[in-house]
């Protein structure tokens, strides 16, 4: 029994001595985000680029962007929005830029805004995601998608941004 004691004690002051606390300082509204993309390559077909949040309790929690060259002279677009909560409302906007090389910068040349409630999912709203095809672009030129977020619930709403790096378009 008193080894048993023994055993008890030096495990609760092993435990004690070993564990950490770790407590987040409230944020009032301020968004951080993180960017995770990829390195544009002239061979590259598929840039998909994220930005995700990295504060805990945070309504919104993901933003995505996807572009790819079909390889048959159209793009494939795809914009994504997560949520940590049952959200009211999400709304999103896709850009496509070109590059001009006269400029040396992109030009947005389309934009398309997507919306949907919670009432309009059945009463439950964590994501949404819109997929689209785009054709009539011209071809061997390079394009991007960036992609605005927002989340709204109750009187809160946060955004993030994202987007990627460029993708040249083949016929």
């Amino acid at each position: 029994m008193k080894k048993l004691k023994q055993l008890f004690c030096f495990t609760t002051i092993f435990a004690m001595l070993f564990s950490f606390s770790a407590l987040a300082a409230s944020v009032n509204g301020t968004i951080t985000s993180e960017r995770r993309g990829s390195v544009p390559s002239k061979c590259v077909k598929n840039i998909e680029d994220e930005t995700r949040s990295v504060l805990r309790g945070n309504i919104i929690s993901t933003g995505i962007v996807d572009i790819r060259d079909n390889g048959d002279g159209t793009l494939y677009l795809c914009i994504e929005t997560y949520a940590h909560k049952n959200v009211d409302r999400i709304a999103q906007t896709l850009y496509l830029d070109q590059w001009n090389n006269s400029l040396n910068d992109w030009v947005q040349i389309e934009d398309w805004e997507f919306e949907t409630t919670k009432s309009e999912n059945g009463g439950e709203l964590y994501s949404y995601t819109v997929e689209l095809e785009v054709d009539g672009c011209a071809v061997n030129r390079e394009y991007r998608a960036r992609g605005l977020h927002l989340v709204r619930l109750g009187s809160q709403t946060e955004t993030l941004s994202s987007g990627t790096d460029g993708v040249e378009l083949t016929n």
